[in-house]
């Protein structure tokens, strides 16, 4: 008895260079257009907005976007970003901007936002080693616990 196989087809999906992640999609991006990027001077380039809140043209390409994000986050550890435009004041969410991140980076990000989160709860405390643990902790105040 011989088995049935399924003939192999080439993959012919286009596949997203290595600076832009795999989680972004053209539904991601509002404004589309092609033009020149006002960043890397690249001409006949797809131009995208990252939030629908940008009412202007797209001026910067995705590439551009991804590496600017990455730069920021690894070299300052920033995890907000405004849109590039020069006359836009949209501060970009980090669900509007996570799809051009790869997982490290999104990792890089997640840590930073929870480590804000913490720090904005009175009872949080870093651990005071001298060895940078990282690790914290919740300290309530006793007195409350007295009555």
């Amino acid at each position: 008895m011989s088995k049935r196989s399924r003939p192999v087809t080439k993959d012919t999906t286009p596949k997203p260079s290595s600076s832009v992640s795999s989680n972004a999609s053209s539904s991601t991006f509002y404004n589309e257009r092609e033009g020149q990027c006002s960043i890397c001077s690249e001409a006949n380039i797809r131009l995208v907005n990252l939030s629908k809140k940008c009412v202007h043209l797209s001026n910067c390409c995705v590439a551009c976007l991804t590496q600017s994000f990455a730069t920021d986050i690894e070299s300052k550890g920033s995890y907000t970003f405004r849109c590039p435009m020069p006359t836009c004041t949209v501060k970009f969410e980090p669900e509007e901007y996570y799809c051009l991140l790869d997982t490290r980076l999104m990792g890089i990000v997640d840590n930073l936002l929870l480590h804000r989160l913490l720090e904005t709860n009175e009872e949080f405390r870093w651990c005071k080693s001298t060895k940078g643990c990282g690790a914290g902790q919740l300290v309530c105040n006793y007195k409350d616990l007295l009555g």
